[in-house]
């Protein structure tokens, strides 16, 4: 398509291939479950998830896509709704939702006031005002410190971020052992990882947020929370084990797309993922950890290493300081778009080489096309890991590593795609000319506009020398 050079909305492409009749919640949808309504919500939920478990089909999968925007929609703002406790709504919806009886969409919101000026300030105060209501102040934080907006979803947005997630045939998949299963997840397992998520958490295309779940198994196990979190781990271990039917897959292991304008321009897609979804890979995530970590520490210090960037950090300034008579090149290393182009083939077999026993849970999540929701549109995931994964870091670090460990400098560390060489200019030189050469093969490419040169080290002519020399290495552009 196109750039459209007004901005306007184009007309909404094919989507990719998704479940049947499901279309992401245009639902308002309620940050917290009333405390009132808490134990119904939990008992009609721990059905629909037992008849997954049983069923596995189709129509059980979509019925519990459905719960969010069914059972937890907030009320329309008319008089007579607004008469209605929060309580005695959700319970309604929840007597329609578990008689399988159709909720009327809510009316659309009233057209915005064009005269009628967004004042940025305001959206400021009100995302900070949500963070604080979810108990989240480093949320809050983060969004008074943060200089990316979200984007306008136009036809210049929607080209560059399919520019972002290029087409790809799918990977070529190791052979699994149909005799194997993995680890079974436990409701233990299950209870830990709904704790596990930060305050304020959002939402996936289904609209259930983790607050939700939180909300439903309390602070403490009891007997309730416990047969709730037996429920899910039923129908997380079908998932686990790759069982999860194939129509259901793409919008299972997709996600609902944010469009983040950088301070530069560029444009950060993040992928929020359904919460059952990430519940998994969060489990998974803790089950290997420690075996990734073993393999992948000390050069690279971006995954499950507290501090790991400062220390990063500490270890370049005290190299830079090293023998200052010696010349000693610095290369930060940049690649472009990383996450959502490393090989998905590569990414498959480093999991099935450092952790088999979750292949067929990984081949479902990325061996496939998975769908990517942004306001009407579907945008096909065919490479790279989504940002929104907790499994996507460790994912991307073990590819990387491969190349990583075939680096010689003296010293040469990683915080996730960042990296950091140091030593002799010419052994810097050679081992950034080995990055640029085999990144390919893994999926990544060196983005050299941003890679960062330091010399330091040696006299002044000393330095001026090796920086004509990597300029003359065609690399960098003359100064």
């Amino acid at each position: 398509m196109g750039n459209n050079s007004n901005g306007a909305a184009p007309t909404p492409p094919a989507p990719p291939k998704a479940a049947p009749d499901f279309r992401p919640t245009k639902e308002r949808i309620m940050r917290r479950i009333p405390h009132g309504a808490r134990p119904t919500a939990r008992a009609s939920l721990q059905r629909t998830l037992l008849r997954v478990a049983s069923q596995n089909d189709s129509s059980s999968w979509l019925k519990l896509l459905a719960f969010a925007p069914n059972a937890l929609r907030l009320p329309a703002k008319t008089k007579s709704e607004r008469a209605v406790s929060l309580a005695t709504a959700v319970k309604k919806n929840l007597d329609l939702f578990d008689r399988d009886i159709e909720i009327p969409a809510s009316p659309p919101p009233p057209p915005l006031n064009p005269k009628k000026k967004r004042n940025s300030q305001d959206d400021l105060v009100r995302q900070v005002g949500l963070k604080i209501d979810d108990g989240s102040v480093s949320g809050a934080m983060r969004v008074i410190s943060s200089t990316d907006s979200v984007a306008a979803v136009n036809a210049d947005v929607l080209d560059e971020l399919r520019t972002k997630h290029p087409k790809c045939t799918p990977p070529i998949m190791a052979p699994l052992d149909p005799g194997s299963a993995a680890p079974p997840i436990s409701a233990a397992d299950v209870f830990a990882a709904i704790h596990s998520f930060p305050r304020g958490s959002a939402a996936g295309p289904d609209g259930l947020r983790p607050q939700h779940l939180l909300d439903i198994v309390g602070p403490k196990m009891d007997v309730h929370s416990s047969q709730f979190c037996e429920a899910l781990a039923s129908v997380l271990n079908i998932v686990v084990n790759g069982k999860i039917p194939s129509d259901i897959r793409p919008t299972f292991f997709g996600g609902k797309l944010i469009a983040l304008r950088k301070k530069d321009g560029g444009l950060r897609p993040i992928a929020v993922g359904l919460t059952l979804r990430r519940i998994v890979a969060k489990i998974v995530c803790t089950k290997v950890a420690d075996r990734v970590t073993a393999t992948l520490c000390p050069l690279q210090l971006g995954f499950n290493i507290r501090g790991g960037a400062e220390a990063i950090v500490h270890g370049t300034r005290k190299f830079a300081e090293s023998d200052p008579e010696t010349v000693k090149a610095i290369l930060k290393i940049d690649f472009r778009n990383a996450f959502n182009t490393v090989s998905r083939e590569a990414v498959l077999n480093a999991a099935h080489a450092h952790f088999p026993e979750y292949s067929a849970f990984l081949q479902s999540a990325y061996g496939y096309h998975s769908s990517l929701f942004l306001d009407q549109y579907n945008l096909s995931s065919e490479s790279g890991v989504q940002q929104g994964d907790p499994l996507g870091p460790l994912l991307f670090c073990l590819v990387l590593h491969l190349l990583v460990i075939t680096l010689t400098t003296e010293l040469n560390a990683w915080f996730l795609d960042d990296g950091t060489l140091g030593g002799s200019p010419a052994s810097v030189l050679a081992n950034f000319d080995r990055i640029i050469a085999e990144a390919h093969s893994i999926g990544l490419d060196v983005n050299i506009a941003k890679c960062e040169l330091f010399v330091c080290g040696g006299t002044e002519s000393n330095q001026q020398h090796v920086t004509a020399e990597f300029n003359a290495s065609g690399f960098f552009p003359d100064p």
